[in-house]
């Protein structure tokens, strides 16, 4: 079978057969500086990212924790197994300031013990009129611990009411918190990383004429 070429108008048939080849090799270089920079560009977006959300949270974990509220919420890490059946020992609880309207029975709520430690455990029982101001008290429990909390909790005591939990994650906060200072550097190198990426890159990509 015999083949015939269209040569556009004073361009030989041979000068056509010569471009091609050209043509496609520019084709195909387009698209390798295209997959590098989609690659680069996804790598640096990745640590970016991971920087601020590391660092929002250790700032979360610090402010929200022990340190005080975060826009009305605060961060716990469960170290013990009194919920375990529904919150596990590690997880972070994020637990929201609350007013007596917000609790009923069956709401998990963050108190202070008598001995001022924070504690997670269920109200099982409401006291109406129980505190000396006429607020109500509140017995509380441990829901592997086969009996009640022998102390009232009262709302001068109550931290807030449990919004969600996430298993794990309250032992990663905490070796945030813990390492705050060495992790603060590695941020500050992942962002660093991720900008001298992207800049490079940019600056490595063939300048085109007009």
């Amino acid at each position: 079978m015999r083949l015939n070429y269209y040569t556009p108008p004073g361009q030989s048939a041979r000068a056509v057969h010569h471009l091609r080849p050209e043509q496609t090799a520019a084709h195909n270089g387009s698209s390798a500086v295209a997959e590098r920079k989609s690659a680069v560009t996804f790598a640096g977006n990745v640590l970016f990212y991971l920087a601020i959300s590391l660092c929002v949270i250790g700032a979360l974990m610090w402010r929200g924790g022990e340190g005080g509220s975060f826009f009305g919420y605060r961060v716990f890490n469960v170290e013990s197994g009194s919920m375990q059946r529904e919150i596990p020992i590690g997880s972070l609880v994020l637990v929201k300031q609350a007013v007596a309207a917000d609790i009923a029975v069956g709401t998990d709520i963050t108190f202070l013990r008598g001995d001022g430690k924070p504690a997670t455990h269920r109200v099982v029982e409401i006291l109406p009129d129980d505190a000396a101001d006429g607020s109500p008290g509140y017995r509380t429990k441990g829901l592997e611990n086969p009996m009640a909390d022998r102390e009232t909790v009262y709302l001068g005591n109550i931290i807030g009411v449990v919004q969600t939990h996430v298993p794990r994650l309250g032992e990663v906060l905490m070796f945030v918190k813990e390492h705050l200072p060495m992790l603060g550097l590695l941020f500050g190198g992942l962002l660093l990383l991720s900008f001298s990426l992207q800049l490079l890159f940019h600056n490595s990509q063939p300048k085109t004429k007009d």
